[in-house]
């Protein structure tokens, strides 16, 4: 569901009132916990906190140093129901970056923090258990940051390891990757720990279920 004060603000970044956007600003607070910074709330930045992954974050490609990549789907007897899990796999490494996107590539690597999976928001009640190398995480299921919902799982702080297992347990209305994604495809965001602020990137290549070969385009 779409929050109310979130079409003001964006309302109000828009038309352009400095004094209604600092009023708005001390309304919302972005995802990293802290109060959003009036000085810096410019349209740009009210549409980043607007839409996925509804914070600030670098969505250039080059940044993000690892993919989610999907493992397998099994049954799993009890109430917990069907264990879903993709491997955290190394896309590329930061050296080739410069300034602050070197920076926030690792700062990622060396520790990440915390994963965000954009999920259809009718899935809500279907995460029971989240697991990183079969440890129990904490998890959230968040629908009322914007159209879409979010899956957040917090409190990682690991130096991850290529091949690192991230496991969700699915039941109904969602027990599948394909039903728990929008249109089979979760997007996804790393951070890193806040430092003091958290570093935020999306990977381009979203988290999907293998399926059957997409059709080539019309020529």
């Amino acid at each position: 569901m779409v929050r109310a004060e979130h079409i003001l603000v964006l309302f109000l970044a828009l038309v352009g009132n400095c004094a209604l956007q600092t009023k708005a600003a001390r309304i919302m607070k972005d995802d990293l916990g802290h109060s959003a910074n009036p000085e810096h709330f410019g349209t740009r930045k009210l549409m980043q906190d607007y839409f996925f992954p509804y914070s600030r974050c670098n969505h250039e490609p080059a940044v993000a140093p690892f993919n989610l990549v999907y493992k397998s789907e099994i049954p799993v007897p009890g109430p917990w129901g069907n264990q879903m899990c993709f491997t955290i796999q190394a896309r590329k490494g930061c050296d080739d970056l410069s300034g602050e996107q070197r920076a926030c590539c690792s700062d990622i690597t060396r520790t990440l923090h915390k994963i965000q999976l954009e999920a259809d928001p009718k899935c809500d009640g279907a995460i029971s258990l989240a697991t990183i190398n079969a440890v129990p995480k904490s998890f959230q299921f968040i629908t009322n940051l914007g159209p879409t919902a979010i899956v957040r799982l917090t409190n990682i702080n690991l130096p991850i390891i290529p091949g690192t297992d991230v496991c969700l347990y699915l039941r109904n209305p969602c027990p599948s990757l394909d039903k728990l994604c929008i249109n089979g495809e979760c997007r996804y965001a790393l951070y890193s720990a806040p430092n003091p602020v958290a570093c935020c990137a999306m990977s381009p290549n979203p988290l999907r279920a293998p399926g059957p070969p997409r059709p080539s385009p019309a020529s």
